[in-house]
């Protein structure tokens, strides 16, 4: 079980559940849906301590694309491994993030976020 809060945006104070990957009947992808708050300029949280294992790798991959596309697309800097992504223009955000997803893949390590903000 996956709980979405929305804590920005359009849609500010809605929750959802949502149960081996359904929603009100609806069958929902991750990465569409998170994609979707991306793009209305949404903040969201997800709760995870219910989730499980591939939940979690499904809806974890799609938050972390998902952030890293926000900040990108807002001008922020994306860091890992002492590498820095910053997008000069709204057209270089999807090669970006693909090189940014690449690296993340390949680099053979358990990765999280370590904070999602200005810094």
């Amino acid at each position: 079980m996956i709980v979405i809060k929305i804590v920005s945006g359009p849609h500010a104070g809605k929750e959802r559940v949502i149960w081996n990957g359904i929603f009100a009947g609806v069958q929902i992808d991750p990465a569409k849906l998170l994609g979707q708050l991306v793009k209305l300029g949404s903040v969201w949280e997800i709760d995870f301590s219910h989730a499980d294992e591939s939940e979690i790798i499904d809806w974890g991959r799609a938050d972390m694309v998902s952030r890293i596309v926000r900040a990108l697309l807002n001008g922020r800097m994306v860091e890992f491994q002492d590498k820095r992504y910053q997008s000069q223009s709204p057209d270089e955000v999807g090669r970006l993030a693909s090189e940014i997803e690449n690296t993340i893949v390949t680099c053979g390590h358990y990765v999280v976020m370590a904070r999602d903000d200005e810094q």
